[in-house]
């Protein structure tokens, strides 16, 4: 498929904003290889969707989960294997999915080739602050591959204001845990937000 007929993230970025660069509003996530590009924010849209553009390295995988928002999903490069409601297809250009509230799902890049898809998310809710705030963590190395997240408290008061479930844990016991941890973490959780997506806060550097 030509990207063309959807513009490129550049030119997406000029049509929502007018000014606002693309460096601003792009972010990548070490640990699972995204690279995000924000094209409509929250705040942009007054909370009704986040619109953004991700693009995937060979190898990359967001692992299956569930949140409270909807996300639907259109593959615009390359291909994906995707995870919805517990079944993996492949995705390939042209073709749309949809993630309900709650619903688990996920995909990965198992090709030598980047891979780019569309996802909005309706209501926005935090998603894109959230997706700032990890991106940053995975930078500074406190999202690590195999270890729990740091720091734990803050992130438990994240995944909860989101809903976010993550297996291996039974939903219910995982939602224990993180009901409980949440409150202890709200503060940390604040400033993490505020830290990741406060004005200025340097970007992911740009090829």
């Amino acid at each position: 498929m030509d990207l063309q007929q959807y513009g490129s993230p550049r030119e997406q970025v000029g049509q929502a904003t007018g000014s606002m660069s693309i460096t601003s509003r792009t972010v990548t996530n070490t640990v699972t290889g995204e690279t995000i590009t924000f094209l409509e924010t929250s705040a942009e849209t007054g909370g009704v969707r986040v619109v953004a553009q991700i693009t995937l390295t060979p190898g990359g995988s967001v692992i299956p989960h569930s949140h409270r928002v909807s996300e639907s999903f259109e593959c615009l490069d390359g291909s994906f294997i995707t995870h919805l409601a517990g079944k993996e297809t492949e995705f390939l250009p042209g073709q749309r999915m949809i993630a309900e509230p709650h619903e688990m799902h996920g995909f990965r890049n198992d090709t030598a080739q980047p891979a780019t898809l569309k996802v909005t998310a309706t209501p926005a809710g935090d998603l894109d602050r959230t997706l700032r705030t990890l991106s940053g963590l995975s930078r500074d190395g406190l999202l690590v591959p195999g270890k729990p997240p740091r720091p734990a408290f803050a992130m438990a008061s994240l995944a909860w204001r989101g809903r976010y479930y993550q297996p291996p844990l039974p939903r219910w016991l995982y939602w224990m845990m993180m009901g409980a941890m949440a409150p202890f973490g709200a503060r940390a959780c604040d400033r993490l937000m505020a830290r990741y997506n406060e004005e200025g806060h340097p970007a992911s550097p740009q090829p």
